[in-house]
C-alpha cells in the first residue's frame, strides 16, 4: 500500500482521537445541564421563597399583636394576587385559621414560616408558591453547549485532517524521512551493464509534508535510477540502464500515480529527457528549466518525442509496449520557451492503453 493511503488512513485515525474527548465531554456537559443545573436551581428557588415568607411573617407580626384581622385579610388577599403565589394563610398558635386567600394547588411548594414578636409566638404564616418550570432556561444552556462543542468540533476536524501530519511529527518527536543521497546514488547493480546513454527527470513535488519519500526512493531502486533531493521536494532522477527511457517513464507513471491517489493534495511538475550521458551535465540544466514550465503533466522536449515514436513503431517487445501506451502525446507551448518545440505526456486511462497493447 502507498505511503499516501497510509498516511490519510493515519490522519482518520488521528481525526477520531481528537474528537472522540471532545464528543464525549460534549455527553457529559449536556447531562450534567439536564441533571445538576435542575436540582441547583430548585434549591436556590426554595430558598429565596423561604426568604420571602420570613418577611411577610415579620410584616404580619406587627397586625397580628394588635389583633388587626381586617389589615390581615387585606395582606393575604394581596398575597394571593401576586405572581407564583397560590395560596396564602395565617393561623394563631391553637392552629385556628384567622386568614386566608386564594386555593391550594398540587404543583404548588407550601413554606411555612414562624409569627412571633419577641420572644412570644403569635403564630404562624403559610404561603405556597407555584413550581416555575426551568426549561426554557434549561433549553438555553443546553442549545448553547450544543452549538460551542459542535463549533469546537468542527474546527477541530478541519485542522486534522488538513494538518494532522505536523501532530503525528511533532508527537512522534520525528521529522520527515530524505533520501541519502549515499545510498540512493548506489541503487544501479553492478551487474547492469550501464548504457552510454541515460535519461534524466526532474521533478517538484509541493506540499514537502506530503512527500512519501521511502516509497519513492524504493521505486526508483526497482528501476535502476539514482535519486537526487536538490532541495526540499526537488528531486533529479538519472536512469542509465539499458531500459533507461523505458525506465524513466514507468518512473514518472508511478509519480503521476502518486499525485492522483493523494486527491489533488499533492502536486508534481515534472520534465524529462535524454541524451548522452557524457553530455548529462547540459541535459540537467535543460531538464530543470522544463519542469519549471511543466502545467502539471511531465514535460518532454522535441528530441524524446523523436525517441518516443520511433520506439512505439519499432518496439516489439510487450513490456515496451505497455509503457509507452499509457501516454498519449500532445504539443505544449509556452512564452518561455517559445524557440523550443514541446510536448506533455497525457496519462490513460487503464481501458485505453489495455485497447491500445491489444
Amino acid at each position: 500500500m502507498l505511503a499516501l493511503f497510509i498516511m490519510l488512513e493515519s490522519r482518520l485515525r488521528l481525526l477520531a482521537a481528537l474528537t472522540t474527548p471532545l464528543i464525549i465531554s460534549a455527553v457529559i456537559t449536556v447531562a450534567g445541564i439536564l441533571i445538576l443545573p435542575s436540582d441547583t436551581l430548585d434549591i436556590k428557588n426554595k430558598k429565596l421563597h423561604q426568604s420571602a415568607a420570613n418577611q411577610i411573617a415579620r410584616v404580619a407580626a406587627d397586625y397580628l399583636a394588635k389583633r388587626d384581622l381586617l389589615s390581615l385579610n387585606v395582606m393575604v388577599d394581596d398575597l394571593s394576587h401576586e405572581p407564583h403565589i397560590s395560596l396564602a394563610a395565617i393561623y394563631d398558635p391553637q392552629n385556628r385559621l384567622l386568614a386566608q386567600s386564594g386555593l391550594a394547588q398540587s404543583s404548588s411548594t407550601r413554606l411555612t414560616a414562624e409569627i412571633s414578636s419577641q420572644t412570644e409566638s403569635l403564630g404562624r404564616l403559610v404561603v405556597e408558591f407555584e413550581d416555575t418550570p426551568n426549561s426554557g432556561f434549561l433549553a438555553l444552556i443546553l442549545w448553547s453547549s450544543v452549538f460551542v462543542y459542535s463549533l469546537l468540533i468542527t474546527l477541530v476536524c478541519t485542522l486534522a485532517y488538513f494538518f494532522g501530519d505536523f501532530l503525528m511529527l511533532w508527537v512522534t518527536g520525528q521529522s520527515r524521512p530524505k533520501p541519502a543521497a549515499n545510498e540512493t546514488n548506489k541503487t544501479i547493480h553492478a551487474s547492469m551493464q550501464a548504457s552510454l546513454s541515460c535519461s534524466l527527470l526532474a521533478m517538484k513535488l509541493t506540499p514537502q509534508r506530503l512527500i512519501p519519500d521511502q516509497e519513492i526512493v524504493k521505486q526508483c531502486q526497482a528501476l535502476q535510477g539514482n535519486l537526487f533531493e536538490l532541495t526540499s521536494g526537488e528531486y533529479e532522477v538519472h536512469f542509465r540502464s539499458d531500459q533507461h527511457l523505458p525506465n524513466c517513464l514507468e518512473f514518472t507513471r508511478f509519480i503521476e500515480q502518486l499525485v492522483s491517489t493523494s486527491e489533488g493534495r499533492l502536486q508534481a511538475k515534472m520534465a524529462l529527457s535524454q541524451g548522452l550521458f557524457e553530455d548529462h551535465e547540459d541535459i540537467k540544466k535543460r531538464v530543470r528549466y522544463l519542469a519549471s514550465l511543466s502545467p502539471g503533466k511531465p514535460l518532454i522536449s522535441k528530441s524524446v518525442y523523436d525517441e518516443l515514436t520511433q520506439k512505439t513503431s519499432e518496439t516489439t517487445e510487450a513490456a515496451m509496449a505497455s509503457i509507452f501506451s499509457h501516454y498519449d502525446i500532445k504539443p505544449f507551448h509556452s512564452p518561455m520557451a517559445s524557440d523550443i518545440e514541446l510536448f506533455t505526456l497525457q496519462a490513460r486511462s487503464d481501458q485505453e492503453s489495455e485497447h491500445n497493447i491489444s
